[in-house]
């Protein structure tokens, strides 16, 4: 997974020219260095959304707030670190107006305390995915955040689970294709990450994965319900990567463990 805002030039710069399919990509699927130059094309893309178990929760959540709603006391499973629960950006993005919040060590910490507001809700920090999927089938968790496509499969095979994408976007993570500097196969690297971006192959990977495609809307050929099982209209939040690297993320560690999972 490549980190947004990285300074340091791994990975080779990439020729426009030589990617013509690059421009069926969302903007947000491009990655670049600080100055503009291109570095990586997202490969895949998943999403994290609130996910419910229909029997313990049979209303259908609508806003990652309902996570700070009382009545769910004891009954939610949140991943345990801030690089992999983007609750940062949730917060922020619900409660703040959006990311721009976490510019600043200050607006870190205000929104770190108010997501601090959610602990007597949360049964389970968790690292370990099949754990938290697991209570949440059974319904000893009956809510949380988790990964769309893996719900959505539990669901396809007749588990009480539903995902669902709040008003405020669902968070979109991804992993990127880059090249080395020191690869002797750029050239067949290029045409690879050109042919990855064309729409019928993003179709396809939709398909057989289950992840969302990187490619707009308007080239693919995925049904609504296709597109719906994978993806949303609602625009996602972008994991502001900034914040795990660096002199940023000994802070954000440090403040997240003395305040939110402390």
């Amino acid at each position: 997974i490549m980190l947004r805002g990285q300074s340091n030039e791994l990975w080779l710069p990439l020729d426009p020219a030589k990617l013509p399919n690059m421009k069926n990509l969302e903007e947000h699927h491009v990655h670049k260095y600080p100055d503009g130059r291109i570095d990586g094309l997202n490969a895949v893309t998943w999403y994290i959304t609130i996910v419910t178990n229909t029997e313990v929760i049979p209303e259908t959540p609508t806003s990652w707030a309902d996570f700070w709603d009382p009545k769910h006391k004891d009954q939610i499973g949140l991943l345990s670190l801030p690089s992999n629960s983007f609750l940062l950006e949730i917060t922020a993005t619900t409660f703040f107006g959006g990311k721009q919040r976490l510019a600043t060590d200050e607006g870190v910490l205000e929104v770190m305390n108010k997501l601090a507001e959610v602990k007597p809700n949360v049964r389970l920090w968790y690292r370990d995915e099949g754990q938290f999927q697991q209570a949440l089938e059974t319904g000893e968790i009956p809510m949380g955040e988790y990964y769309h496509d893996v719900t959505g499969l539990a669901a396809s095979e007749g588990k009480p689970v539903r995902s669902t994408f709040p008003k405020e976007g669902g968070v979109l993570d991804s992993g990127a294709w880059t090249i080395a500097p020191v690869s002797k196969k750029i050239e067949e690297a290029y045409k690879f990450i050109d042919f990855m971006c064309r729409p019928e192959v993003q179709d396809v990977v939709s398909r057989k994965l289950g992840t969302a495609p990187t490619v707009k809307r308007e080239h693919l050929t995925l049904t609504d319900e296709e597109f719906a099982a994978v993806s949303s209209e609602i625009p996602p939040i972008i994991p502001e990567y900034s914040l795990y690297v660096g002199e940023r993320q000994d802070f954000v560690t440090q403040k997240w463990n003395e305040l939110v999972t402390g």
